[in-house]
């Protein structure tokens, strides 16, 4: 199936100023393959366990701006753990909100569901 986006440029071009990075993939996951009982989302999901991001497939017709947000939203859980038990901290909100885009993607997704998770 030829896909509207190509995953692994987006995944690319978000790693580009992190050149230490550690190894990521990325593909398109159906729904059923992004609720096995780890951290997921509707929209998508970071398997910790060889940093595996799965894009949510009913997305290869949004914009690619959304797309690009969620790709680094995922890959700054790789780059900034937790703190004190809070995936979401300080840092990683500031790191988020520079993505190009953030609040016009941020609204697409809310306008098309729950995306933030």
């Amino acid at each position: 199936m030829k896909h509207a986006h190509d995953l692994d440029a987006l995944l690319l071009e978000v790693l580009a100023p992190f050149p230490a990075a550690p190894p990521i993939r990325i593909s398109w996951a159906p729904r059923a393959e992004m609720a096995d009982g780890q951290h997921w989302a509707q929209w998508r999901k970071l398997s910790t366990t060889g940093h595996w991001i799965g894009i949510w497939d009913g997305l290869q017709t949004a914009p690619r701006y959304v797309l690009l947000y969620l790709v680094r939203h995922e890959v700054l859980h790789v780059l900034l753990p937790p703190r004190r038990g809070c995936a979401h901290h300080k840092y990683f909100r500031i790191a988020e909100r520079m993505t190009h885009s953030y609040l016009r993607a941020t609204k697409w997704l809310d306008s098309h569901g729950t995306g933030n998770g």
